[in-house]
């Protein structure tokens, strides 16, 4: 299952995913290695001011979520920070 902008739902979801910067996938049609790493497509500037109104939204919002992370035990603290 995937969300609105095709990032996979369920499971542990970490700020990357939940407040994410970037579209990346598992899939790439490359050559040779590239198969096995997917692919990273960064959002443009208009993307990411419709995602987040303000750098201190965006901030508080992964905050938020490595916060509740590290409460449920999927990250240790120095991960957090």
């Amino acid at each position: 299952m995937r969300n609105e902008l095709a990032l996979a739902q369920g499971g542990i979801q970490l700020s990357q995913v939940v407040v994410p910067t970037a579209l990346n996938t598992g899939s790439n049609s490359g050559e040779l290695f590239c198969l096995l790493f997917g692919t990273h497509v960064p959002f443009s500037d208009a993307q990411l001011h419709a995602l987040y109104r303000s750098h201190g939204y965006y901030v508080s919002s992964v905050v938020r979520t490595d916060w509740a992370n590290l409460g449920a035990g999927y990250l240790v603290p120095a991960d957090a920070r």
